[in-house]
């Protein structure tokens, strides 16, 4: 599991305490039952293996929660060769009896393929 362990130091002010950091995702998402949190945290270190991320695909975790993964997806070969997709994984509480859903946060389709698929 990822973790930042630094906390960042505000140089403008005159306190010596740490800043407070700011979370971008709720507080539910903090609540992951360990087993489940060490489960998505094998699935991550896995990614390492030469094999086991298919190619093209780069993703991370989110520094806020471990539950929330954002990726980049570049197609090299195939019909939407050249296309680009952000994408987005949350894994549910239930995980890994359930899979996490997939959401397509942004997409680049080369013209090339946006001319074929009008005429579909």
């Amino acid at each position: 599991m990822l973790v930042n362990l630094v906390t960042p130091i505000d140089f403008t002010s005159k306190s010596n305490k740490p800043a407070q950091r700011k979370s971008t995702v709720s507080a539910s998402s903090d609540s992951v039952d360990p087993v489940t949190r060490t489960t998505i945290s094998l699935e991550f270190a896995s990614l390492g293996h030469r094999d086991h991320c298919p190619l093209g695909i780069y993703i991370l975790p989110s520094p806020d929660t471990i539950t929330v993964w954002d990726g980049v997806f570049f197609v090299h070969q195939g019909y939407f060769a050249d296309a680009v997709f952000k994408f987005r994984l949350t894994f549910p509480s239930t995980y890994p009896e359930n899979p996490p859903p997939s959401q397509i946060l942004f997409g680049r389709i080369p013209p090339a393929c946006v001319a074929q698929l009008r005429h579909l």
